[in-house]
């Protein structure tokens, strides 16, 4: 069994949560995808194939797109991310 398919497995729990985070990301997408830039998860090059989607919720889709071509690993940094800048933006706080 692939690593990517476990039932466990971040990317699956991205598959699973996609049209929540959609939903919930589109607020926040400018600084999530700074971060994902920032922390090695995305490159430069994926940030602007983000970039060139328009609107926000068109930017979320095309972030979990490219995580789905990434590795079990970059899932796992999205979701801790995604978890620190959900709490951020709730608190006002920058814990990242």
């Amino acid at each position: 069994m692939f690593e990517k398919d476990a039932p466990n497995s971040s990317l699956t729990a991205i598959r699973r949560l996609r049209v929540s985070l959609v939903d919930e990301l589109e607020e926040q997408i400018d600084s999530l995808l700074d971060v994902l830039v920032t922390q090695e998860v995305f490159t430069r090059d994926d940030r602007e194939d983000v970039l060139g989607h328009p609107g926000s919720r068109g930017r979320v889709r095309k972030v979990l797109d490219i995580l789905e071509c990434k590795a079990e690993e970059a899932a796992q940094l999205f979701l801790s991310i995604k978890m620190k800048t959900s709490l951020n933006a709730r608190t006002g706080l920058c814990v990242l």
